[in-house]
This record gives C-alpha cells, sequence and structure tokens, in this order.
C-alpha cells in the first residue's frame, strides 16, 4: 500500500519540486503565458481527449456535477460563517477556502491514483470548480458580479462539446483526435510545474492565520466530501474522486485574484503555501483510507 501510495503522490510532487527549484534558481519561466496556453487551449483539450478515452456515462458526468454543486454551495456558507466567526474578510479570503487546487493538484492524481475514468470524474468536478472561481470567485473577490466571464471561458465549451461527443457516440475524425490527444498530454505536466513555480514565488504573512485557513479548507472541504458522497448515496470512483477532490489545498488563481483586486496578495500567497505544504501530509493519508489494501 505504501508503494501505491507513493507511486501516485511521487510524481506530482517531484515535478512541483523541479517547478519550485527551477524558480528558486531563478530560471526564465514566463507564468502568465504558460497560465493563458493552460486555460486557452491544453486544458479544453485535455477535456475532450479525457472523456472520449473514459467512456464516461452520462449519469455518471451529471451525478459529478451535481456532488460538486453542492460541495461548492456548502463550502461557501461554511466559509462564510467561519469568516464571519473569526472577524477576517470575506472578500480576501471566501474564495479561498471554496476553491480547492482541482487542477494543478487535483487531476494529476485522480490520473495516477484512479485512472482514466478517475481522471474524467476529476475533470468533470474541475470544470464545475473553474467556471465557479471565475464567476462567483472573482465577483466576491472584486466586490461585484461579473458574469460575462463565463462565455469567455473555453473549458466551458470543451466540456459542452465532450458531452455532445458521449451523448450522441460521435467521434471526431483520427487526426483531429490524435492532435487533441498531443495537446492534452502537455496539460498535466505544465499544470503541476506552474504550481511548483507559484509556490516558490509566494510567501507567508502571518503563519496562524494561514494555518487556520488551510486547516478549514482541507479538513471541512475533505468532510463536506464526504458527506456529500454519502447523501447522495455516490459508489466508487465517484465517492472517491470527490473526496479527494474536495480535499485540495488552496487554488493558486485565488492569490492572483486577491492581487489583482484586493489589498491581501500576501496573506491568501501565504495560505496557498501553508494549504500546499499540509497537503504533503494529508494527501497520502487520505489515498491510504481510499485506496483498496
Amino acid at each position: 500500500m505504501v508503494a501505491h501510495i507513493l507511486s501516485i503522490i511521487a510524481p506530482v510532487f517531484l515535478i512541483a519540486l523541479l517547478g519550485y527549484l527551477w524558480a528558486w534558481r531563478k530560471m526564465a519561466f514566463d507564468t502568465p503565458m504558460v497560465t493563458q496556453l493552460t486555460v486557452l487551449v491544453t486544458t479544453p483539450c485535455l477535456v475532450i481527449d479525457t472523456f472520449l478515452r473514459a467512456d464516461l456515462t452520462l449519469s455518471a458526468f451529471s451525478d459529478m456535477v451535481v456532488a460538486s454543486l453542492l460541495l461548492y454551495a456548502a463550502m461557501t456558507v461554511v466559509g462564510f460563517l467561519a469568516l464571519l466567526a473569526l472577524d477576517w474578510p470575506q472578500r480576501h479570503f471566501l474564495p479561498s477556502l471554496i476553491f480547492g487546487n482541482t487542477g494543478n493538484m487535483g487531476l494529476p492524481l485522480c490520473l495516477f491514483a484512479f485512472g482514466e475514468p478517475g481522471l474524467a470524474l476529476g475533470i468533470t468536478l474541475f470544470a464545475v470548480a473553474t467556471i465557479l472561481n471565475f464567476t462567483l470567485g472573482v465577483s466576491i473577490a472584486a466586490g461585484s458580479a461579473s458574469p460575462k466571464q463565463m462565455v469567455r471561458m473555453p473549458i466551458l465549451y470543451a466540456v459542452a462539446i465532450a458531452v455532445f461527443l458521449m451523448a450522441t457516440g460521435l467521434r471526431p475524425p483520427s487526426w483531429l483526435e490524435e492532435t487533441l490527444a498531443l495537446l492534452a498530454g502537455v496539460s498535466i505536466p505544465l499544470l503541476i510545474l506552474a504550481l511548483g513555480v507559484s509556490l516558490a514565488r509566494l510567501s507567508i504573512a502571518s503563519m496562524g492565520q494561514a494555518l487556520v485557513l488551510s486547516i478549514i479548507r482541507i479538513g471541512v472541504g475533505g468532510s463536506l466530501g464526504f458527506l456529500i458522497a454519502w447523501a447522495l448515496d455516490l459508489q466508487g470512483l465517484e465517492r472517491d474522486v470527490l473526496i479527494l477532490q474536495s480535499a485540495m489545498p488552496v487554488a493558486v488563481f485565488n492569490f492572483l485574484f486577491a492581487e489583482r483586486y484586493t489589498r491581501a496578495g500576501q496573506q491568501v500567497a501565504g495560505v496557498v503555501l501553508v494549504s500546499s505544504l499540509l497537503s504533503i501530509v494529508t494527501t497520502p493519508l487520505l489515498l491510504w483510507y481510499l485506496l483498496p489494501g
């Protein structure tokens, strides 16, 4: 079991470490370009390619969408109440409590732990998270709603195309499938490298605050994943992927939003960094529980 868990988490943390060391050595890494490339091109290709390969059913897809929406609704309420009790600003920290790193970290973990079917389910949750993060998350940080943001997101159209192909049984021409597969193959390594580079460039402003928020994000998020899986009677891969993705550390995009819209960029950076370090302990423990002996 230990060797199995190590084979799952080692590729993620080693590639992230490579990105960290790359940035630590101050070698060139164009984070805005890489972010645009992954958001606009490679991740949408990954969505379509994975759905084609995994043979995901519409029932499993809809179950994961419902579970994801319930997860983020519950995390919004819990996060709001927690920050209210702590008397910490909602605009600064609520997106960090709602949205975990279901992309850079969650997707490779779903792939290495559960294979292509697990990756397809993980991508479903990630797509919901991305759409909500770039609408609800931005709106919270900016203090105003931005519904136009949703229609500009390629991942939304990638999911729509993937669901259409899944529902109709149609497949794109072989040359297009091969192109999608090549671009999709770039996505996960780039996501992990970008995570490592981002972590190297962050610093902790307040350790106590960062630790409290990190425990809420991972602990409460994971607990809600268990609760929602039980409430919806999810079984097998659907249950395991939901729980794993719900317990991810704070997404790096929350730091970018805080940096742009609030004065709390450094505080949110600390939460991203501390929660990512905390996940080095919590993720193997969670995989030990989820994976069969």
